[in-house]
């Protein structure tokens, strides 16, 4: 049973560093925004279960956020491709931004909602 245990988990350490390398290469070969954000939703898709993605752009001198890319099945009308972002409207994606690490949402029914998402 560790030798399973053992192999699955080196199997899934190479499945992250395939995603990792086909980012890299997505990165590397795609100049539109919306060929970028397919690239890495497909990259991403095969470690990560997603509902939809959004290639968000940070712009320094507004300090905003501007959507330049979105793929999945849910696209909202509120928040469109072009939308910018303001820092007043609270998010996790700001927060994630400022503290530059993830941030793990564990049970969306009862975590507080940010502005966005009201």
């Amino acid at each position: 049973m560790e030798n399973f245990s053992s192999v699955r988990s080196a199997l899934d350490a190479t499945e992250r560093y395939k995603a990792l390398l086909e980012l890299n290469n997505a990165l590397i070969v795609n100049l539109s925004h919306e060929a970028l954000l397919s690239s890495i939703s497909t990259a991403l898709s095969k470690v990560v279960r997603f509902d939809r993605a959004a290639l968000v752009i940070y712009d320094p001198d507004s300090d905003s956020r501007r959507i330049a890319a979105i793929e999945g099945r849910s696209r909202s009308n509120v928040y469109p491709l072009g939308t910018e972002l303001s820092r007043h409207l609270n998010s996790y994606a700001w927060r994630a931004f400022d503290e530059q690490r993830p941030i793990l949402r564990t049970n969306l029914e009862l975590d507080e909602c940010s502005d966005l998402e009201a």
